[in-house]
């Protein structure tokens, strides 16, 4: 409906309606006090429209009232707006945070929810709270760990701290399990100086001192000289060598043959077995034995790309030498027989010589174990 304002009323008019310029005088009845015959004007109070007219009342301007719209503002329901709805255990607006007392989820923090309330809570890993290396029920510390001095049969060999007054021997790595050998000891801390250590080889349920060589082809060959103080063949040896977990030398590499020289001979380097300290005999016999008795690679260099016809006793690669030995291997072999192998005073290969020696092949007081698991 649109109103017709005259100069002192207006009059309501209906859409499509005709207004003629008597009914803007009608409008007008009523409107003044009739005493001095001033005008009296009363405008809209409301939605902002204005009103005007002519003096004579001749013509009339009309506008329609303009309506306000929706606030500016409005919230928009929903976790996160700081309104506590339906459904929502806490709603703390932009306070909102996995890590605060109202998570982000608009749920109350609690232990056990796997979300860590800082200030509140040490830890919490959800359903595992309670569990091995997990944090407490209560949220509140850690449970039984690798690290908390305590051992855990089910998950732990040992639990211990190396070099710190552990009580133990310093085999125990940060995994909390035994280390086998020097590979496994450097893995662990690659930072570890040449020396002798501590390891605890599979099978044998205890301890047993061997020497490091942590810088060699990047570490972790195991040595372990064995002063048996009679003389055995190889499957001797062999057999003594498995008793502490380890087996008969066999060099990988020239490298690793320099290293095997250096600790035979070096007497600040104590057996594992024996009172022998040093000596070239600890590199008498040597775990490199022929596929097939009887037959050899004569006139070759004994390393297994020269000389296939000779294998390492656990089927990996072996070096010895690059140098061809005129008439070795020889063809008098035996399975499972070392050659009988001579060195200079300076830790190098002069001479090998293959024979069977009943079956036995070369045999010796002395020789050097290795754990195996570290190639060149």
């Amino acid at each position: 409906m649109t109103l017709l304002c005259a100069a002192a009323a207006c009059t309501p008019v209906t859409p499509g309606e005709t207004v003629t310029d008597s009914d803007a005088s009608e409008g007008t009845s009523g409107a003044s006090d009739g005493s001095d015959g001033s005008d009296a004007s009363a405008g809209p109070t409301g939605g902002g429209s204005e009103a005007s007219s002519s003096t004579d009342g001749s013509d009339a301007t009309t506008q329609e009232p303009t309506t306000q719209g929706a606030t500016t503002g409005d919230v928009e329901p929903g976790c996160g707006n700081g309104i506590l709805e339906d459904g929502e255990a806490c709603d703390e607006g932009e306070a909102n945070a996995d890590d605060a007392a109202c998570t982000s989820a608009c749920e109350l923090a609690s232990c056990g929810d796997g979300l860590l309330h800082l200030g509140v809570e040490i830890c919490d890993h959800g359903p595992d709270n309670g569990g091995y290396d997990a944090c407490r029920e209560d949220c509140l510390g850690f449970g039984p760990h690798c690290g908390d001095g305590v051992v855990q049969p089910e998950h732990e060999d040992c639990d211990a701290v190396r070099g710190e007054g552990d009580g133990l021997d310093g085999s125990c790595l940060s995994s909390c399990r035994w280390a086998e050998s020097c590979l496994a000891l450097i893995a662990d801390q690659d930072d570890l100086s040449s020396g002798m250590y501590a390891i605890r080889p599979p099978g044998v349920g205890a301890s047993v001192d061997v020497y490091c060589d942590m810088q060699t082809n990047g570490g972790g060959y195991t040595f372990a000289k064995y002063d048996l103080g009679a003389h055995v063949g190889a499957a001797e040896a062999e057999a003594a060598c498995a008793s502490l977990g380890l087996r008969l030398l066999t060099p990988r590499s020239k490298a690793h043959l320099s290293a095997s020289a250096v600790v035979a001979a070096n007497p600040a380097i104590p057996p594992t077995v024996g009172s022998t300290l040093s000596g070239n005999e600890y590199l008498s016999i040597l775990a490199i034995y022929p596929v097939v008795a009887g037959e050899s690679c004569v006139d070759q260099p004994l390393n297994a790309e020269a000389c296939p016809a000779w294998a390492a006793g656990d089927g990996m690669g072996f070096w010895a030498t690059q140098f061809p030995v005129v008439g070795q291997p020889a063809t008098s072999n035996c399975e499972g027989c070392s050659m009988a192998y001579a060195w200079s005073p300076g830790g190098e290969l002069v001479y090998y010589e293959a024979f069977s020696n009943g079956g036995v092949g070369a045999t010796s007081r002395r020789f050097v174990c290795m754990a195996g698991d570290k190639l060149p």
